[in-house]
């Protein structure tokens, strides 16, 4: 009896260890599941002058992504607009400010951002920041839409009237490699420090990150 039990434990270890082994593989097989919705979403397309302008905003960015390159330092907890122009199914899109989140040097072109919006706040993956000085209208809260968070280029910052000037006939672009175009009086907000901090401590909590650079 004692030798049969000693088999079946060791028999059982040996199960235990084949799944540890499995956990720790790099390439594992995993079901996904699609599930019907209770009711067909609307479409909706965009038409007439509606998609005219939205081709000519995205024709800006490209121009500009094309011929500029961001040269500028951001620190954590500026507050910038910017565009996220197509968005699929609950991701966001449109306007927004967002939150940087880690210092971004001149030489890096992308940033991690934190989106904010004024619309209800979800206890699972939004926080309330309550009223920002200089960005709440009517004492609105902005809420940081943590399950949004990402990684985005600085060129997304430029607000669409620096697009416009960018593509003015009137505009004198820079004709050789590293010329510079400057863009004084860039009106920002800022996320105060206490803010920042819980902030980034909720982000951190959310997407298990040990560590984001000031």
């Amino acid at each position: 009896m004692a030798v049969k039990n000693e088999a079946s434990m060791i028999e059982k270890e040996k199960e235990m260890e084949e799944e540890t082994e499995n956990e720790d593989e790099e390439v594992i097989r995993k079901e996904l599941i699609f599930r019907k919705r209770d009711r067909e979403l609307p479409q909706r397309y965009l038409k007439g002058q509606e998609l005219l302008d939205m081709q000519d905003f995205i024709n800006k960015y490209i121009y500009l992504y094309r011929n500029f390159e961001p040269w500028f330092e951001v620190d954590a907890g500026e507050i910038y607009f910017s565009e996220f122009p197509v968005g699929f199914g609950s991701e966001l899109h449109g306007k927004h400010p967002v939150v940087v989140l880690n210092k971004s040097g001149v030489k890096c072109p992308v940033m991690t951002v934190v989106p904010l919006t004024s619309k209800g706040c979800n206890v699972v993956s939004d926080y309330d920041l309550g009223v920002i000085k200089g960005l709440s209208k009517n004492n609105e809260h902005s809420i940081a839409v943590i399950n949004q968070t990402r990684c985005i280029d600085k060129s997304r910052l430029v607000k669409e009237i620096v697009l416009n000037i960018l593509r003015a006939k009137q505009f004198k672009h820079p004709s050789n490699p590293g010329d510079e175009v400057r863009l004084d009086s860039f009106k920002i907000c800022r996320l105060p420090k206490d803010k920042l901090t819980k902030l980034r401590n909720v982000v951190k909590r959310y997407l298990g990150y040990n560590k984001l650079k000031g």
